[in-house]
């Protein structure tokens, strides 16, 4: 399908895949999992074309893994991605969703972007002090205390609906 890379920062892994529907009211917006640390938007595609068929413009948002960017670096990037694509698309309603990590990073981009109508989280994972101490923190290099700053906040709602699927 005919889709272009928009980047959101400077950084060479700052960008995302966009397909645009014809005349779209509505954007879904997907970041990755992968434990922060593997895949790209470019394995995040699939969904492109049934949105596309449906009248939905689709964008799947890039980063950069760890062991070359933390945590909450990723959570800024992702951040900055999302904002970049609501203002670059003018569709009136915007999804955002993620999986496992993508998720967790989905959840952090809801509570904060007020222009998210609604965020599907696919198997997430919220509460990273669990995995300080696990082979999954060899590229993350979580502190405890950095894993508490960047779990995600269970007790801030984000503005539109969340649906929550594990």
């Amino acid at each position: 399908l005919p889709h272009r890379v928009v980047p959101y920062g400077n950084h060479p892994d700052e960008w995302s895949v966009v397909f645009d529907a014809d005349r779209a009211s509505t954007l879904l917006i997907f970041i990755h999992g992968g434990y922060w640390q593997a895949l790209s938007a470019w394995e995040s595609l699939m969904p492109a074309p049934a949105c596309i068929d449906r009248g939905v413009s689709f964008a799947a948002v890039n980063y950069t893994l760890a062991p070359h960017a933390t945590i909450g670096e990723i959570i800024d990037q992702v951040r900055r991605a999302t904002a970049t694509l609501i203002d670059g698309t003018g569709c009136a309603a915007v999804v955002v969703a993620g999986s496992s990590a993508g998720a967790h990073l989905a959840a952090h981009v809801a509570q904060h972007e007020p222009r998210i109508n609604r965020t599907v989280l696919l198997s997430g994972v919220y509460q990273l002090a669990p995995l300080v101490h696990t082979y999954i923190n060899d590229a993350l290099g979580l502190t405890e205390e950095q894993a508490a700053a960047w779990s995600v906040d269970l007790t801030r709602r984000p503005a539109g609906e969340v649906i929550i699927v594990h």
